[in-house]
């Protein structure tokens, strides 16, 4: 994730002389605050010049022009001079010909949430509130994270479904064996917790016992 570290604007909107604004990159979030009128708008606007090549608040309004209105009173669009900077790299924007250049590209990443954003939300109709959410989040990375959610609980609940099958299929065999053993102790699993415990010596003994009993069986077999 791309993180500011300094915001330089001159000549641009409300910046009638260089303002200079530096971040603490180690923090995930930056409050600016002011008093009406001191440039909030500015900065935000600044923002999503360098990082969408817009103008930003003056765009929605009609009656404005980019030429006239961008620039500090006083100024021209050429003298416009945005600059980003962000470990290892920066980024100048400026307006040529009602036009905003940010060099180098690609620009870092800016999301601007405006009232006007909010507004036009609400006021769409459902139809069409999709394509009006998509100015304010990244509506494309939020399905692929959702679709990649259902994926996983699809398959944990594969597995634990695949979990309780050997479960009972394992139980299942146990209570057989555990009969067949003449049902010794008070129910199959502490028959068979008290085998796990046995001396692997004894168990060793009984299993040459059976071996032994199982050919001569099979002697008698044989013989007949």
């Amino acid at each position: 994730m791309t993180r500011l570290t300094e915001l330089a604007i001159e000549n641009f909107r409300g910046a009638s002389s260089p303002l200079n604004i530096r971040f603490d990159a180690t923090k995930p979030i930056a409050v600016i605050f002011g008093e009406n009128g001191t440039g909030k708008p500015t900065i935000v606007d600044a923002l999503d010049l360098i990082g969408n090549e817009s103008v930003g608040s003056i765009r929605d309004k009609s009656s404005t022009s980019i030429a006239v209105h961008s620039p500090t009173i006083g100024k021209k669009p050429s003298d416009i001079r945005v600059t980003a900077v962000s470990t290892g790299q920066t980024w100048r924007g400026e307006l040529k010909s009602s036009k905003v250049i940010v060099e180098p590209q690609p620009s870092p990443r800016i999301r601007i949430l405006r009232r006007s954003n909010l507004q036009r939300f609400i006021e769409a109709k459902p139809a069409d509130r999709y394509v009006e959410l998509k100015h304010l989040i990244a509506v494309d990375r939020v399905e692929k994270a959702e679709r990649a959610l259902i994926d996983a609980a699809n398959a944990a609940g594969n597995a634990a479904n695949q979990f309780a099958r050997d479960r009972a299929g394992s139980l299942d065999t146990l209570e057989r064996i555990w009969i067949a053993e003449g049902s010794p102790g008070a129910d199959a699993i502490s028959w068979a917790a008290s085998q796990v415990v046995r001396d692997p010596s004894e168990i060793s003994l009984q299993e040459r016992l059976v071996q032994n009993t199982q050919r001569a069986l099979q002697s008698l077999i044989d013989a007949r």
